[in-house]
């Protein structure tokens, strides 16, 4: 119950009379190679708001703007990571975002199937695109910024899904601090190596197995040392023959998947105890308001929410 579909896997046991084999022990592949890191004892700690200062990573999924959506909290959002919103205290913690990484979906969904559109259609069927660049050409402009497609993005639909095409971004590809990358994603900050999706691989993987705790699938995935295990069988993926690009060939330091119900994270022993990861489970933003921001020196996590039920009664 605790396994999926596609899952490689070593038993120990032994063979019984009757031909069948009695299973003793479940053997997952050791993790890969992890650089060493040198934490303080209390790193443990899920969420440390007390401790200030140093480098962060802010991860965000779910935008899904648009015009069916409230912008406001975006645009809070946007402003706080670009050291315009907020007291002195705030500006500082603002000061040390390194990099900012949207998880996928940042678009709302679209339902046309028309072939044909009037004007106002094409309009409308824009609408969110302009307003998702406006937002990242502002943001672009203060820090950096890395944007993975998803499952609601204009992107292909198979995994490992590529770039969003640059004439999406007109505003944003101006500023070279403005990244089009893929999903999943890798990339390395300040010798911390993550590793992240945009979801659709935990979206799927909830369905067929009986863990109810996100957080604890994405747990397993990390075990299972592959990232969509349950490809091609109920996952579309692109067709490989010679590799697997969803193998962790090394253990991240922080795993993270986007668009997930509720916010969460742990740290994992992996190996002989002798590594740690970070795994966090990003909530969608246009439901939340909630994004995270990673500790550099510490991988604490510090979650940040934004919400505008005050200004709306």
């Amino acid at each position: 119950q605790q396994l999926t579909t596609g899952v490689v896997v070593a038993v120990r046991g032994k063979a019984l009379p009757s031909g069948n084999f009695e299973v003793d022990q479940i053997v997952f592949p050791h993790p890969g190679p992890q650089p060493p890191l040198s934490l303080p004892a209390d790193a443990a700690r899920a969420c440390d708001p007390s401790s200030k200062g140093g480098r962060y990573v802010a991860l965000v999924s779910g935008l899904q703007l648009g015009a069916a959506t409230e912008p406001l909290k975006a645009q809070m959002l946007i402003d706080h990571l670009s050291g315009l919103l907020g007291g002195k205290e705030e500006q500082e913690l603002a000061a040390g975002v390194a990099r900012v990484i949207i998880a996928g979906d940042s678009l709302v969904p679209s339902h046309i199937i028309s072939k044909r559109l009037s004007k106002q259609q094409q309009i409308d069927a824009t609408a969110s695109v302009r307003e998702l660049d406006l937002s990242l050409a502002q943001l672009a402009a203060a820090v950096p910024v890395d944007i993975m497609p998803g499952a609601d993005d204009f992107a292909n639909v198979s995994l490992p899904q590529q770039p969003m095409h640059p004439c999406l971004f007109p505003g944003s590809s101006t500023y070279s601090t403005f990244n089009r990358v893929t999903n999943p994603y890798d990339f390395d900050v300040d010798s911390i190596n993550f590793l992240g999706t945009s979801g659709q691989n935990i979206e799927d993987l909830d369905k067929y197995c009986y863990m109810e705790d996100r957080l604890d699938i994405i747990e397993a995935t990390l075990h299972w040392q592959h990232v969509a295990p349950s490809a091609p069988d109920t996952l579309a993926v692109y067709p490989f023959v010679d590799t697997d690009p969803f193998i962790m060939e090394k253990c991240p330091h922080v795993y993270f998947v986007g668009n997930q119900p509720a916010f969460g994270t742990r740290m994992v022993k992996t190996g002989n105890g002798d590594g740690i990861t970070r795994i966090i489970a990003l909530p969608r933003f246009s439901e939340t308001g909630m994004a995270v921001l990673v500790n550099l020196e510490t991988l604490a996590c510090h979650p940040l929410t934004f919400s505008t039920d005050s200004l709306l009664e």
